[in-house]
Parts: structure tokens; sequence; C-alpha cells
């Protein structure tokens, strides 16, 4: 049931807006290069230890957390406390961040919970003071049980508009029956108001003390709103930014800042013109005359900016003039709906709104172009690509230095960041790749039991390099094949293949040797690999197999009691990783080890739960030289001789029959 709020309580929620407007204290600052926490005034005092005050604020904060009864005082008193007391200590000593490479299961949401309380009371604040950003849906669902659990009423989350439905028209928020207005005049004014489950969850979460969000949400609502109204916008930088699962991050912002232009951004700009046409008075017919002139100046640099002939600085010189023409096509659309609603004031036309979210959309397009135009340095950080199986040419250009991409989207809006993961690895190299250089980090060991989990390196060894893969492909199969069938014909478990010839070549290998097929769930797409992860649940000894399992299941207890990394999960080599590893010194082999760690964290997810691991490829061993292990993963690893498990004697006699 939606809770509704009193025409009382949305009157006290919009006077605490209107406070805290006043109150918060990071002004957006255009030169990105400078974080958020520049803004700030600086702490003078060094402290070695804690203050007594801040000791005093952690105390409260485990004490309060405390009274529910689902607080492990023990464990906080054993792990997690002295690593809290590390991130406070850095907050207090003007650190921009804190990296801390938590295993599974180690409590990293008590420890964010327990920083940002402790935070809100050394302030003497309790709103509007920190955010916790997810990778996915699934995290956020598990801290909203998490924030009920221990009854923290001044936590807030709040997912993507798309994940509510409109009370009057049952369509997507976004199509929402009050679209016409603001969202503030909607929770405020609107009979529907008090029962709308976004509006009541956003208004919630811009005064909550913490706001826990989606990467995509807090990425889109700091750069897209924060940084064009300033201090008016709903969600504002705050003290503290919580990052979990900040490996992902980097992947994240690729997605969201690559320039991405497809041919059909040209029906965008012909349904403009029409639109302008019905706006602009006959007495300004001057300006859609101009406007239409840098319509078609950008209609005729279109072919030429997909052309493949084209070198790569031809390609951002054209893409140059595309950025130059779209800024003067949307400033002219743009005046020209001014001047329309300063004469129409109460006009609220579907093709206004369209109009709008049309300008929004190109004003994003070449605002990206000219953000990578402007910070990467040569053609060497650039990897162009152009595509043209689809209906529509496609462009897409990525930068390989993303440190300019960490400095102008994310450290732009921070004062202090906790960056958390249970796979980060090398922390320099990730803190290098990211551009955070004022940090202090850890590696905390897991209190998990593994004497039942270890992790076998499988000999005699075979190479799954290129080279050797022809020969090594047959031994693969029956290995992986064995193991299922002879050590584990009653267990449920994963392998990872790394790529689908891997996966493809098993499938077949399967359906002529194994003694129960219909165990092996292999899938082709990510909506078959869903309905097989489903039926996983329901059998007693399935056995998932794919090249994409390697993030994101939580195969706890016996959904999992054994993996199988069938190669080294090394990024694909295409063009753009490629440059980067060439471009980013240790790049390549952070990214393996995460992706490695990643893998092994599948099947093991609580300190009792356990698992078998097998690595079948030799070129882990190089894997190891290069990035070492955290030791408490390094005691697990065990040689396992498969021959014995293969060709095993039936007597004694028959080892001296020859």
């Amino acid at each position: 049931m939606t809770e509704e709020l009193t025409p009382e309580e949305r009157k006290q929620i919009s006077e605490k807006l209107a406070e805290s407007k006043n109150q918060r204290e990071i002004p957006f600052n255009d030169d990105f290069d400078n974080s958020a926490q520049s803004q700030y005034q600086a702490k003078q005092e060094v402290y070695e230890t804690l203050p007594d005050r801040m000791v005093e604020c952690l105390d409260k904060a485990i004490e309060d957390l405390a009274k529910t009864g689902r607080l492990d005082i023990n464990r906080i008193n054993r792990s997690q406390r002295v690593i809290i007391e590390q991130i406070l200590l850095a907050y207090l000593n003007n650190k921009q961040s804190f990296i801390l490479e938590a295993p599974t299961g180690v409590g990293k949401t008590i420890i964010s919970i327990l920083t940002v309380n402790a935070i809100a009371l050394w302030n003497r604040k309790d709103f509007s003071v920190g955010y916790i950003c997810t990778s996915s849906k699934a995290l956020q669902d598990q801290l909203d049980r998490d924030i009920q659990l221990f009854n923290l009423p001044k936590y807030q989350v709040l997912k993507g508009q798309n994940n509510y439905t409109c009370d009057q028209n049952g369509k997507p928020f976004p199509q929402r029956f009050c679209s016409n207005i603001s969202m503030s005049k909607a929770f405020l004014e609107t009979e529907c108001g008090p029962t709308c489950e976004y509006l009541i969850k956003r208004f919630k979460a811009i005064n909550s003390c913490c706001a826990v969000l989606s990467y995509h949400y807090w990425l889109s609502t700091m750069n897209f709103i924060y940084q064009y109204i300033g201090s008016n916008a709903p969600f504002t930088p705050r003290t503290i930014s919580v990052m979990d699962e900040c490996h992902q991050l980097s992947s994240i912002l690729q997605d969201m800042f690559t320039v991405d232009i497809t041919e059909n951004y040209l029906l965008d700009l012909e349904k403009m013109q029409d639109i302008l046409l019905y706006l602009v008075p006959p007495e300004k017919a001057d300006v859609a005359k101009r406007a239409n002139e840098v319509r078609q100046a950008i209609m005729e640099i279109s072919p030429r900016l997909f052309n493949k002939e084209l070198s790569l600085l031809e390609t951002l010189t054209e893409l140059e003039l595309l950025a130059t023409n779209l800024r003067e096509y949307v400033m002219l659309c743009e005046s020209a709906m001014s001047a329309y609603n300063r004469k129409h004031p109460k006009s609220d036309s579907l093709e206004l709104r369209k109009m709008a979210t049309m300008i929004e959309r190109e004003s994003n397009r070449y605002a990206t172009i000219f953000f990578f135009l402007g910070t990467v340095k040569g053609e060497e950080e650039w990897v162009v690509r152009k595509f043209s199986k689809t209906k529509f040419n496609r462009l897409t250009v990525q930068t390989l230095k993303e440190v300019s991409l960490f400095k102008k989207h994310v450290h732009a809006f921070t004062e202090f960041t906790l960056y958390m993961s249970a796979t980060i690895g090398d922390i320099p190299t990730f803190a290098r790749n990211c551009g955070i250089d004022n940090y202090d980090y850890m590696y905390m060991q897991s209190d998990f039991d593994f004497s039942k989990s270890p992790i076998y390196k499988v000999q005699p060894y075979i190479s799954l390099a290129m080279k050797d893969k022809d020969k090594a492909m047959p031994i693969l199969m029956e290995r992986m094949l064995a193991i299922c069938e002879k050590l584990h014909p009653n267990d449920r478990g994963i392998i990872h293949t790394v790529n689908f010839e891997i996966s493809q070549s098993f499938k077949e290998y399967v359906r002529l040797k194994a003694a129960q097929p219909g165990r092996y769930l292999f899938y082709d797409d990510s909506a078959s690999k869903e309905s097989q992860l489903e039926m996983l649940k329901h059998t007693s000894n399935g056995i998932i197999i794919g090249p994409s399992l390697i993030e994101g299941l939580d195969l706890k207890d016996d959904l999992s009691r054994f993996a199988i990394l069938a190669k080294v999960p090394y990024p694909a080599l295409d063009e753009f990783n490629s440059k980067r590893m060439k471009l980013v010194p240790g790049w390549y082999e952070w990214k393996t080890l995460t992706s490695f760690l990643q893998a092994i964290g599948r099947s093991v997810r609580h300190r009792n739960d356990w698992a078998i691991t097998y690595l079948m490829d030799s070129c882990f061993n190089f894997m190891f030289k290069k990035t070492p292990l955290q030791p408490y993963i390094e005691r697990r690893l065990q040689p396992y001789d498969i021959n014995k498990l293969l060709y095993p004697p039936e007597t004694e006699d028959e080892l001296f029959d020859f």
C-alpha cells in the first residue's frame, strides 16, 4: 500500500525544503578540476587519532543502531570499528577519499551507515549529510531491507522514475498525468500528490540524512540538474558520498558520457524545426530562417561525419563543427520557446513539452562533444568507431583516459568520498585510474571460514592462451565434465566460460558425453540467461554455464557448491581496450584481477557458506605473479591432480600390470 502524506505533513516538508536551500554549502564550480571539497573551509588541524568528540559520535551511532537488537556488537568491535575509525580520521584530516576493499559478507552496509551517522553527529546535522550510490536495483533493494531492519527513518531509497507508476493513468511515472507541471508543484498542489509513491519518496530523499541512489540517478542529477541550477536543485552535493561496488563506476561513466550519435538525431531536428515555425510569430521570421540554415548545415555535416574513409583528425574536426552548429540551433529554439512562453504564460501544449525534451537531448549531445574536445589532448587518447549495420549509421567516441571523466562528473560533486568494493584489486592502480590523489586506503581481511572452500589449480597444466587453445580445448572439455559428473553429481554449480566459444564447445560436448545433459543450463542472450538462472533455483543439481556470470549473482548456500573458471577472464581486446592497455599502465592487469575476484565470489556469500573453485587455465599462475592476491585468498590456493580423477587405478595390482 502506498504511503500517504497529510496536508500538514506536506506543508512541513515544503517549509523544510525551502529552509534547506539556504543551508546547503556547496556552490557549483565551473572549473571541474576543483572538486566540491575545495569549496569547504579547510580543516587546519591534523589528527593522529580520533578526537574525543568524534569517538563519542561513533559510540552514539553504534548505540542508536544497537537499539534495534539487530546489530552484532562483537563483530563491530572485532573488525568493523577499526575500519570506521580510519575512515573518520581521513575525513577529519581533509582527505578527498577513503578507498576500502572489503570482502563479501563483512558488513559494508553497516560500515557505510555508521560512518554517515557519525559524520552527521559530528556536524550536528540530521539532513542532507550523505549519499550511498549503488550499481543495481538489487543492491538498492538490499539496502532498503537493511534500512527497515535497523529502523532508519532518516534514510531513503529512491530509484529511477521508470520504476514507479502514475496512480492516475497507470503509466510509467515519466508519462505521469501531471507532466505539465513541475514535480514540486505536483507533490504539493495536486490531489494525487499525497499518494504518489515516487513523489513521496523523492521529497523524503531530498530531505533525508542519507539518500540511497543508483549511480545513474546520482550522476544525472549532479551533472544535468545541479550543474545548471546550483543550490536550487532538489539534490545537491553532500558531506559524504559512499560509492558501493566502486569497481563498476568506470564502466558506468563510459556508458553515460560516451559521445554516441546515430543519424536519427536528424529526425529530432526536423521535428524541432516544425515546432519552431509554430512558435515564432511572423515578425520574427528571421529566427526561423536562421534556424533552418543551421539545420541544413548540420544535415550537410552528417554524411561526412559517418564516412569511414575519414581520418581520426578529420572526424574530430567534423564533430566539433557539428557541436558548434547544434549549440546555435538549440539556442535559437530556446529563445523562440522563451518568447512564446512570455506571450502565452498559461500555454502547455504537447508540442511545447516535446520541444523541451528534444532541446534537453540535443543540449546534452553538444555538451558531451565539447567536453571530449576540450579535455582529450591527443589522438592517442581517443577511440572513434563507426557502424553502418543498423537502420541508421552510428558513431561512438570514447576517451581512454578516464581520469577526466571522474574529475568532471564525480569529483566535482563530492566533499569526502568512501569508495568500497570486494574487488578493487590493487588500490593505488584504482586510485590512479580514477584521478584520486588525496586519499587513505585499507584492505579488510575476510573473517569467513574458508576451510571448506579451496581454490584448486588443476594439474597437469593446460594453457588456454590463443597459441595453445586448439590443443587444450579437448582436454578442457573432458576435465570440466569429469568435475561435474564425478566430483559433484548431486551439487548445483557455476561454470565461467569467459567467452561463447568455450560455452558452445562445452554445450556440444555435454550433448555427446554427459550422463544427464538436462542439468547443464546454457544460454545465448540476456533473456535466456535470466530464465536459466531461474531454472537453477528449481533444480537439485543444475549448473549454470556461460561467459557473463562474473558479476551480479548471489548463489549462496547450495545454489552453488562448486565453481569452474575455464580460463583467465582477460578483458576483450577490442580496439578500445587494446589502446587503453597501451596508454594506461597497469589497467589490463587490474581489470583482469577484479574480474577474477568477482568470479570466485559468486558462490561464497556469507561466513558459513562454502564452495570449491577449480582453475582450469595455467595462465592463472602468470596472472598471480603480475598481480599478487590478498593473503586470505592466496591461502586458499591448492594444487589438484585431475589425472587421479580421470584415470584412477581399480586395484593396487593394476598399477603393476605391465
